[in-house]
């Protein structure tokens, strides 16, 4: 009888994120099966009330999940510290809980994993690169690549690819510069690309009549035009071009209506403070609660992703246009940022930009108007089926699932 796989997946995570909860746990809830478990040791300095939320989540989905309070002090050795630390709770908890594969999730994990192996070589390694983290804090975050610690990170990253029995990235592109970094000799195949996932269950277009409930609470008539954007409201995510994309479109449909869904709300409020009265009150601006969030999605005509390209970029997965997609919603997003402009370069309804210039914005706007309007139903089952296919929560927990238990 063959033995039951159990993985622990490690990751390192700042205060503000929720993906755990939003993006993580219901994957491995949906992957998770009688031949195989999958743990969460989660490295954070999030609150004592932001990790029993956490741990609530992690509990609904049937998931055993730790934490470990990060070290910040001294700042130089922090991170070494924190690897090394870390590696042996690692070991620690992968003995108590009969831990045979460790997931590391990203570069710091990974190198802790890489530590703890040494430590106790029957566990094995499955790399999530999730992306490309160092190149990130060279792209946002003011690191130099000539930098050590670009370089130690990325001497981490290609020690994790040669070492795993298997990598997991969220692109094509991620997967070719990975395998490009590791050497000579590395097996492409052994780097898998796992898109980010979504419940179709919950993420679907409205019927009629709950289309038009969802709108009445917000105030929007059937008939208006209605521009939906969920998330972050970064600098790179461009929040005035995506103002200023509304306001053209609205320019050529006066009934056209932003609706923004972000934690931070005081970018877009300081936006709209000096705009006419005409132009703002048909903005709307929340923190809208998880499970109003696919409702809102799907009461729109239009989602939006204005996320700035760049090197890093091209490795992401844009987990918003996961979700506008899996609503059956056209989308406009900025070429360069994930595959996805690639892999559905001839998929009707799904506009991308090549910047954000002006013009390039004027011509955004008038499809809005002469093209989405009147065949914005017409795509929208073939939107949801691509997305189903590439993103269902279904396909990507089923090839997670065959990944781990694979020996």
């Amino acid at each position: 009888m063959r033995e039951a796989s159990h993985t622990l997946f490690v990751t390192w995570d700042g205060p503000a994120q929720n993906y755990m909860e939003s993006l993580f746990f219901p994957i491995f809830a949906h992957a998770q099966c009688e031949d195989l478990r999958i743990d969460v040791l989660q490295f954070t300095w999030a609150s004592d009330e932001q990790v029993q939320g956490i741990q609530k989540s992690a509990a609904q989905h049937g998931l055993y999940y730790e934490h470990v309070p990060t070290i910040a002090r001294p700042k130089k050795i922090a991170v070494p510290l924190s690897i090394l630390m870390g590696a042996k709770k690692i070991v620690s908890v992968a003995k108590q809980r009969k831990i045979d594969t460790l997931m590391p999730r990203s570069i710091i994990p990974a190198a802790m994993c890489l530590l703890a192996i040494r430590l106790n070589p029957e566990l094995k390694l499955v790399f999530d690169a999730d992306g490309l983290m160092a190149d990130e804090r060279v792209d946002f975050a003011g690191w130099r690549a000539s930098g050590v610690m670009y370089r130690l990170f990325r001497d981490w990253e290609s020690q994790a690819v040669r070492h795993a029995r298997a990598v997991i990235t969220r692109s094509f592109h991620a997967k070719r510069t990975l395998h490009a970094r590791a050497g000579a000799g590395l097996d492409p195949d052994k780097i898998h690309v796992l898109p980010n996932a979504k419940d179709h269950t919950i993420f679907k277009p409205l019927e009629p009549q709950q289309r038009t409930a969802v709108r009445q609470k917000l105030g929007i008539s059937d008939d208006a035009l209605v521009l939906a954007y969920a998330g972050s409201l970064g600098p790179q995510y461009h929040p005035e071009e995506m103002l200023a994309l509304f306001r053209l479109v609205q320019e050529r449909h006066e009934d056209t209506h932003l609706l923004v869904m972000s934690g931070m709300q005081d970018v877009m409020h300081d936006l709209i403070q000096d705009l006419p009265e005409s132009v703002a009150r048909r903005i709307s601006v929340m923190r809208c609660p998880p499970e109003d969030v696919a409702k809102h999605i799907a009461a729109s005509d239009l989602g939006l992703s204005l996320r700035e390209p760049s090197f890093s970029q091209q490795a992401v997965c844009p987990i918003k246009v996961v979700e506008y997609m899996l609503c059956g919603l056209p989308t406009v997003m900025i070429r360069g940022v994930g595959d996805l402009d690639e892999r559905f370069q001839d998929l009707e309804g799904l506009y991308v930009v090549d910047d954000v210039t002006r013009t390039s914005l004027e011509q955004c706007a008038s499809w809005c108007v002469k093209t989405l309007q009147p065949k914005r139903q017409l795509w929208s089952e073939g939107l949801r089926a691509h997305a189903i296919e590439e993103f269902g929560m279904d396909s990507v927990s089923a090839k997670l699932r065959a990944l781990l238990m694979s020996r």
